[in-house]
Order: structure tokens, then C-alpha cells, then sequence
């Protein structure tokens, strides 16, 4: 098992301590480039997919940071404020995309200030994929302003089985959907009707408490059917996904042919979408016989040589 070198946490702008694993030969190296990841619902660090990231970083000479979502691994858990003063909302409870958004946006520019780096890849699995997919406008956004285009910046952005869309089929009734939404508001850290997550599979350490168990708290299972139901179709039927990668200078897409949370053709409608990227900075790989969760496989993940491979060639060209 590859241990991180040190934990590096940040406290965000509306004051959410997050917690970012870092795992590197040599911290203090700037002659290493660094990828940014961010994991899925309910995950942590502590997993397989972070275990094959770390392992491949160390014999390419990459740096490995990992945020940890607000209310997973050992980041704050998000506040609620009541009458009787600020509380936690529970574990993996994330009721608002575009907090755990901006959380991506600050997690890239606190790391990129505070390390040297050949430059930054930002990659994401499943919910994280989603989230760099929309973080990228706001770290593009800030550099521009910061005045930073003569440092190393971000290199390109990496979405693995990301969440794009839905199978309709699997989304309840317009009904229960509604009868769902309110039952978030009041009790929104309760699973109810909702995916059950079995960690068992993917922890690494096998007996790692950091990743949540059981069925997912309604507040997050409705935040990911909004974002994957209507918020990604939407933006793609308006060709708003342009106006969110304008300025990114590559992206690489790795999911599973097999993929029955995010089906492929959901995946295939969004990168087609993209026309400010030209052909030779934008890529889709599809794993045959795959399925979503292939971040996880082990002892070999098959992404692992298609991603460091599109890594390696962003720094070879600056």
C-alpha cells in the first residue's frame, strides 16, 4: 500500500476545513508536475483508484494530491445554521452542486500557489469528474485575473466515468422524485429509497472507515440526480459546455463501455458538444467490457496507462 507523504488541509472561503492527501517522492521537487483529484460520492483518499493514481505518480515522477469532499474522509462535514447555532449536516451529506464546485475551484488554486509544479492536471472520478468538468471555468477565470499565465497553470482537465447523465430509466416517477426533494429538506441526511454504498469492494486499507456506508443521505442522492438529470442535459441542448471549457487547453475522457450509472452515449452527447477544443486537444477513450466503477480495479486499472500516457505528452509540450 503506498502511504501519503503528508496531509495539506485548507479551509475554504465559506469555512469548510477540507482535507488533501498529498503523495510525492519529493514534495518540495518543482521539477514535478502534479495531478489534482477529486473523488466520487461517498468516497475518500482511502481507495483503490487513489491507490493505482499514487502508484503510477511514483514511477512517473508525478505528484498526487487528493481533496476530500466536504463531509467525506477527514474534511469538515458541511454547516447547517437552526436556531440553535450552526450544526453539521452528517456525513456525505452535499445537498448544493455549485458549493462542492467551488471547493474544486479553491482546492486548485490553494495547491497551485502553494506548490511548484511543471504544471497541474485536474482529474475527478464519477461526482468529481462532474465537478472538475464545471470547476475548470473558475480556476481558468482566476488565473486569467491573478495575472498568472507566465506560471505553470493548469495543463489540462481529465474526467474519469464522469457524471454526465443518467439512465432515464433508472430515474423515479416525476411523483416520487418530488416527494423525495421534500423529504431532503427535512431530514437530509437520511437514506431513503436511495443507492446503497458498499465500500467493501473499493477501500484501501480494506478496513478504512473514511468512505460512508449505507444508502446515501437523500440531500446528496437528490443533488446527483439533479445534476446528472437536468443540469448536464440542459447545458448540453443550450451548447453551454463551450462557455464552461473556453480556454481549457485539453481534456481526456476515460469511461467504461459497460457503464450502467452513466451510460455512454450521455458521456458521447457532452464530449460532442465541446467545439472550442480542436480535435487533437480533446480525447474519448472507451475500456471495453468496463463498467463504472473501473477507477477501482486492481491489482492493473486499465485507465492508468491511457491517463499518465495523455499526462506525460501535456508536459512534453510545454
Amino acid at each position: 500500500m503506498t502511504v501519503p507523504s503528508r496531509q495539506c488541509p485548507f479551509t475554504t472561503s465559506n469555512g469548510v476545513r477540507l482535507n488533501v492527501e498529498c503523495f510525492s517522492v519529493d514534495n518540495d521537487d518543482e521539477n514535478l508536475p502534479t495531478v489534482l483529484f477529486v473523488h466520487g460520492v461517498c468516497e475518500s483518499a482511502e481507495t483503490w483508484g487513489v491507490q493505482s493514481l499514487a502508484k503510477a505518480c511514483m514511477a512517473r515522477k508525478w505528484r498526487l494530491l487528493v481533496l476530500e469532499l466536504a463531509g467525506h474522509g477527514l474534511s469538515q462535514d458541511l454547516q447547517k445554521q437552526s436556531l440553535l447555532g450552526s450544526q453539521d449536516r452528517g456525513r456525505a451529506v452535499c445537498p448544493d452542486f455549485g458549493e462542492l464546485k467551488d471547493h474544486v475551484v479553491e482546492f486548485a488554486l490553494n495547491m497551485m500557489a502553494r506548490y511548484s509544479s511543471r504544471g497541474f492536471v485536474l482529474a475527478g472520478g464519477s461526482l468529481g469528474g462532474s465537478l472538475v468538468a464545471y470547476a475548470a471555468r473558475g480556476i481558468i477565470d482566476a488565473r486569467r485575473e491573478e495575472g498568472s499565465s507566465d506560471t505553470p497553470g493548469l495543463l489540462g482537465i481529465a474526467l474519469l466515468a464522469p457524471a454526465l447523465g443518467v439512465d432515464k430509466r433508472a430515474v423515479p416517477p416525476p411523483a416520487v422524485v418530488m416527494a423525495l426533494r421534500a423529504a431532503s429538506y427535512l431530514i437530509p441526511g437520511q437514506g431513503l429509497m436511495t443507492p446503497d454504498e458498499d465500500p467493501r469492494h473499493y477501500a484501501c486499507p480494506p478496513n478504512s472507515k473514511r468512505n460512508f456506508s449505507g444508502r446515501w443521505p437523500l440531500a446528496t442522492a437528490g443533488m446527483l440526480l439533479d445534476v446528472t438529470s437536468n443540469i448536464v442535459p440542459r447545458d448540453v441542448e443550450s451548447k453551454r459546455v463551450d462557455a464552461q471549457l473556453e480556454g481549457l487547453n485539453s481534456i481526456i475522457i476515460i469511461a467504461g463501455e459497460r457503464d450502467q450509472v452513466v451510460p455512454l452515449p450521455c458521456i458521447q452527447e457532452w464530449y460532442d458538444s465541446i467545439t472550442c477544443l480542436a480535435e487533437d486537444e480533446k480525447k474519448l477513450h472507451v475500456l471495453k467490457g468496463c463498467d463504472h466503477g473501473f477507477i477501482h480495479d486492481h491489482p492493473e486499472a486499465a485507465f492508468i496507462d491511457i491517463l499518465f500516457d495523455w499526462c506525460d505528452g501535456l508536459v512534453q509540450k510545454e
